[in-house]
C-alpha cells in the first residue's frame, strides 16, 4: 500500500471504525482496544473491487444500494447519480 493512499485514508478517517464488532468484521480489523482500527489493505483491496464493478456497469439507473447506514445509502446513490 502506498504512503499517498494511507494519507487518504487518514484524512477521510476511514482509519477508525465503530466499537462494535461482529465475526464477519474480523479479518477486517487491524487491533482492538476502546476503539476498532480498521485494515486499510484489506478496505483498499474492496474498494477497488467495488470499482471495477462500478466500471462494468452500462446503466446507472440499476445500481442499488444496500448500507446499515442511510448516510452512506446517500452517499453512494449521489455518486452513482
Amino acid at each position: 500500500m502506498k504512503e499517498e493512499n494511507v494519507l487518504k485514508f487518514l484524512a477521510a478517517g476511514t482509519c477508525l471504525g465503530g466499537t462494535n464488532l461482529d465475526f464477519q468484521m474480523e479479518l477486517d480489523i487491524y487491533k482492538r482496544k476502546s476503539d476498532v482500527y480498521i485494515n486499510l489493505k484489506r478496505i483498499l483491496e474492496k474498494l477497488l473491487l467495488a470499482a471495477w464493478g462500478s466500471a462494468a456497469i452500462e446503466n446507472l439507473a440499476e445500481v442499488n444500494v444496500i448500507s446499515s447506514r442511510n448516510t452512506m445509502q446517500h452517499r453512494a446513490l449521489k455518486f452513482y447519480s
